[in-house]
């Protein structure tokens, strides 16, 4: 059976990697199982503006982790090499997962899904069986809300429930960037 490509990280078959860029299925499956939501970030090393944001994830993904907040973070790599990638999980990242480097199929496709064209970039989406995005600019959301970003995901999520219920609302395609002019 096919596994639904907006829900691509619930896959059983696939394993991400942990912080040492080692495969591991014990805190994929954890992931699977236990988060409510997840934060699907999109970045390299050598850009600046990454750089400089990822400060802010690892402070927000602290928080959310010392509070027990069912929330997680897949970095899928958008680093010119497996090194760079390797280097930059390890030296600059909480003990978020990792999309392999090697895996450029999925890497790809996660791109596309998402449409995304500039970074950092990252995507809030429920972790259910529809993979529900709930945010296509949760950069923006952390920037603005800082530590209560998960409350207003949360509430997002409600909100998105409420109008598909009702009608009023379907489960879109990821809108255009609206900043292109970062670096690439």
């Amino acid at each position: 059976m096919a596994h639904n490509i907006n829900c691509w990280w619930r896959d059983p078959s696939l394993v991400l990697y942990n912080k040492y860029y080692e495969p591991d299925e014990e805190i994929s499956q954890f992931m699977r199982e236990n988060c409510e939501f997840v934060g699907i970030f999109f970045g390299s090393f050598r850009n600046k503006s990454t750089k400089h944001f990822i400060t802010y994830l690892n402070k927000f993904y602290r928080y959310v982790q010392q509070r027990d907040d069912p929330f997680d973070i897949i970095y899928v790599p958008l680093d010119e090499d497996e090194s760079e990638c390797d280097f930059f999980v390890n030296s600059c990242m909480e003990e978020w997962l990792v999309v392999p480097w090697s895996n450029q199929t999925l890497r790809r496709n996660v791109r596309n899904l998402y449409n995304v064209l500039t970074q950092p970039w990252l995507v809030i989406v429920k972790n259910d069986e529809n993979g529900t995005v709930v945010s296509f600019d949760g950069k923006l959301d952390l920037m603005e809300c800082g530590y209560f970003s998960l409350i207003e995901w949360k509430s997002m999520y409600k909100q998105i429930l409420h109008d598909m219920k009702s009608g009023k609302k379907k489960q879109v395609a990821a809108p255009a960037p609206h900043s292109p002019d970062e670096d690439h």
